[in-house]
């Protein structure tokens, strides 16, 4: 047994550098630091891996722990905006354990060798309120790395004063730094920056989740970031008397689990967007994207409130404006209960007049939490039969979705389609796909 455990161990040790660093690169940043002492061919090995990724608690986390429970958050965060203030030779007087830990993290990006091209950093609130996350950014940038993901821990976030929730969430993050990372995640914070001038942007993807920002100056942020081309928000506040989303080079936007306060999308270049589960009313959300292709829809209808609708969405791309659709305890309603219309609702997409959205635009359409109701239905049939260019229908059902409604969608098969090249598919409910991973046909089996 010893023998063949020394063969293992010669065959891990055995493979190429490179691939040794790659798998170097997934560990957490302090673990990877720790490889150093397996061999003399392992000692620096860390430093060349293509990504770097710290959590600030972990660091020191024993005398982080007993720091926090000597002094409470506020006390904690008075400490840190005081650091931002003195000048730099003077801060090693006042370095607590989450201060040494963020220098920690700093002499790593020093020390690594590159290429770095990745690196995910979670950090507590009073890195922000110190002004290290800045200062960290900045360090990347200098190492060449491409791909950052930042995140404020969300716990810290809980029993503290207004005041200092305030200055501890705020990410005053340059505007030549925002737009000089390739692909950027910013995760619980404030975001505040100042526009300057860049021609070195290539900001190219932005993900924000759970950011709070001022409309003004996210209209800004998407006015001056010239390669901007992949947006998506998700739990974002984006506080003001509305947005209006008008990048010059944006191709794809997802939005979800947002309350949405009269957005209007105008980016003419726009060719994807998702949405998912947002709560407004149909008017104030606004769209005037010429060259829109594909459309994904996902509406959780399991939760209570007023969502948007499938039905209110694609409405909005053709410029008509219907009732919505209401949740009731955890069901949706069906039915169109506009009082003026002179035909049953559901005859809404038979008796309406020729869609240009979907005749001449409309290329592909996902729509998850089908429930097989009939103005989905009656939808689908009218895009089967009236959709010129679209090429694909993929329809993910609920899971508690009635086998008789099933059978009826699966039937849509047989009328005639318009588009030579469309292609149509069911899948089964999100919770039988994830548990059994099985086919569309052995889930309606369990309908029976």
């Amino acid at each position: 047994m010893g023998e063949g455990a020394d063969e293992e161990e010669d065959l891990f040790n055995n493979l190429p550098d490179v691939f040794l660093t790659y798998i170097v690169s997934f560990l957490p940043a302090t673990d990877a630091a720790r490889t150093s002492v397996l061999s003399h061919r392992w000692k620096t090995m860390w430093k060349y891996s293509s990504r770097l990724s710290f959590d600030q608690r972990e660091m020191l986390k024993s005398l982080i722990k007993v720091y926090i429970e000597k002094y409470d958050q506020n006390k904690r965060i008075e400490l840190a905006m005081l650091r931002r203030e003195i000048p730099l030779k003077y801060a090693n007087a006042f370095l607590d354990p989450i201060a040494r830990a963020a220098l920690l993290m700093k002499s790593t990006i020093d020390n690594h060798i590159g290429p770095l091209k990745n690196c995910s950093i979670r950090h507590m609130l009073e890195s922000c309120a110190s002004g290290d996350v800045v200062r960290w950014m900045k360090k990347l940038l200098e190492k060449g790395v491409v791909n950052v993901s930042l995140e404020l821990e969300s716990h810290d976030l809980q029993n503290i004063s207004c005041h200092l929730t305030i200055f501890g969430e705020i990410l005053c993050m340059p505007f030549d730094v925002l737009t000089s990372f390739k692909v950027l995640e910013l995760k619980n914070y404030y975001l505040k920056t100042t526009l300057s001038p860049n021609s070195h942007q290539v900001l190219n993807t932005l993900t924000l989740n759970n950011i709070r920002v001022e409309s003004n100056d996210f209209e800004n942020i998407l006015s001056q970031c010239s390669s901007l081309e992949n947006l998506t928000l998700k739990k974002c506040n984006l506080f003001g008397d509305g947005v209006k989303i008008d990048s010059p080079s944006l191709k794809y936007f997802k939005f979800f689990d947002m309350t949405v306060h009269k957005m209007l999308i105008s980016a003419t270049k726009i060719e994807v967007i998702e949405i998912g589960t947002i709560i407004c009313y149909n008017e104030d959300l606004i769209f005037e994207t010429p060259n829109l292709h594909v459309i994904r829809i996902c509406n959780d209808v399991k939760n209570l409130g007023r969502h948007l609708a499938t039905r209110d969405i694609v409405e909005i791309c053709s410029g008509i404006s219907v009732n919505m659709d209401y949740i009731y305890n955890g069901g949706v309603t069906d039915q169109n209960d506009n009082a003026c219309l002179p035909y049953p609702g559901v005859l809404f997409w038979e008796k309406r007049e020729p869609c240009r959205c979907v005749i001449y635009q409309l290329k592909s359409l996902c729509i998850r939490g089908y429930t097989g109701g009939e103005f989905e239905y009656e939808f689908v049939k009218y895009l089967i039969l009236n959709g010129g260019v679209i090429e694909n229908i993929t329809l993910w059902f609920l899971d508690d979705c009635s086998w008789n409604k099933v059978v009826a969608t699966n039937c849509l098969l047989s009328y005639p389609k318009l588009s030579s090249k469309l292609s149509f598919d069911l899948k089964p409910g999100a919770i039988f796909a994830r548990k059994y991973s099985g086919s569309f046909n052995k889930w309606v089996t369990t309908l029976r």
